[in-house]
C-alpha cells in the first residue's frame, strides 16, 4: 500500500517518491543525472528521434569514458535509474543511449520544494 501524497511515475513500474530519492543518495548516479542533463559539457550525441522534439543522450562508454568507471559500475547505476524511471532508453544499432527523464527530475524538484 502507498503512503498518502507519495508520487508515483508509471514508466516501467509505479515508483514512489521516497524510492527515487533513495537511488539519487548514491554521488555517482547524481553525477550521471547531471551529465545526461549538461549537453554543453560532454559531446551528447542527438539520439535517433521516435518523436518531433529532438533528444540527446549518452551511451555507456560515454559515460565510462567521462567517469573513468568500469562499464559494469556504469551498467549497474544506469540500470537503478531507469527502474525508477529517471532515465529513458533509446536502441540504435548496437548503442543504447541514456536521456534523462526531465518529467521525473522536476517531479522530485517540485515534491522537494512543497515540503
Amino acid at each position: 500500500m502507498e503512503e498518502q501524497g507519495a508520487q508515483t511515475w508509471l514508466l516501467h513500474a509505479p515508483v514512489t517518491f521516497d524510492r527515487a530519492l533513495k537511488v539519487l543518495s548514491d554521488p555517482t548516479r547524481l553525477e550521471i543525472i547531471r551529465l545526461l542533463g549538461n549537453t554543453s559539457d560532454l559531446c551528447c550525441r542527438m539520439v535517433p528521434a521516435s518523436s518531433d522534439a529532438p533528444q540527446f543522450g549518452l551511451c555507456v562508454q560515454d559515460l565510462v569514458a567521462h567517469m573513468k568507471q568500469p562499464q559494469s559500475t556504469i551498467s549497474h547505476h544506469l540500470s537503478m535509474l531507469r527502474n525508477v524511471g529517471l532515465v529513458n532508453t533509446q536502441k540504435d544499432g548496437a548503442c543504447v543511449y541514456y536521456m534523462r527523464n526531465n518529467t521525473a527530475i522536476n517531479a522530485i524538484k517540485n515534491a522537494l520544494n512543497n515540503l
